[in-house]
């Protein structure tokens, strides 16, 4: 039986809303970090093009005397991919436009320019055929790049360890690690850790 159209045009909104409340919760919540990789290499000679059209970062430091508020808009972040072996691969990133905005009670400032550039090598160092599983270790660093004073002017780095295991249905469960090593706004070095996990 063909639903009727009230019920169509009810799903259709439904749909919509769906797809719309997904999206925010993408952009509001988005940072590079929180996305969980993918253990698997490139292919070696193939080459492999990563590129976020768009992508915001917002925060809010309402706790600090001065109440900053920072917020930044990406347009290009591209990563390229190549494969050097069977289980090792090499990344290398770089975000074409960057501006970001400082706002304090003191005043704003501007700046817009290109961002830093990351080297990533990527090795699959255990897979389990049976399971369909892989994990890999992800060495990174970032070099200051950047024009326009949208970065910090420091070489930072640290390590990726993700993780993918397949499941019923063609849906598979991913998990990562990260440890870092960045520049605070004392201009000290300090670390930082974070996990993600997902599923698709």
């Amino acid at each position: 039986m063909e639903p009727a159209n009230g019920a169509d045009s009810r799903n259709g909104r439904g749909f919509w809303r769906l797809g719309l409340g997904l999206i925010a919760l993408v952009v509001t919540c988005r940072l590079p970090a929180q996305v969980t990789e993918n253990p698997m290499t490139v292919a070696p000679g193939h080459f492999l093009v990563k590129m976020d059209v768009l992508s915001l970062k917002f925060q809010n430091q309402s706790s600090t005397p001065d109440n900053t508020r920072y917020s930044a808009v990406g347009a290009g972040e591209t990563f390229i991919t190549t494969g050097l072996t069977e289980h090792l691969d090499l990344q290398v990133g770089l975000e074409l436009f960057l501006h970001s905005r400082l706002k304090t009670t003191g005043g704003t400032s501007s700046s817009s320019g290109v961002g830093d550039l990351y080297i990533r090598p990527k090795w699959t160092f255990w897979s389990d055929p049976g399971l369909q599983a892989l994990a890999a270790v992800m060495p990174f660093v970032k070099l200051p790049t950047n024009s326009g004073g949208v970065g910090n002017g420091s070489v930072e780095g640290g390590i990726i360890v993700p993780w993918s295991m397949a499941l019923d249905r063609g849906f598979r469960t991913s998990a990562m690690a990260e440890w870092a090593i960045l520049r605070n706004d004392a201009d000290t070095l300090g670390t930082a850790a974070m996990a993600s996990r997902s599923m698709r």
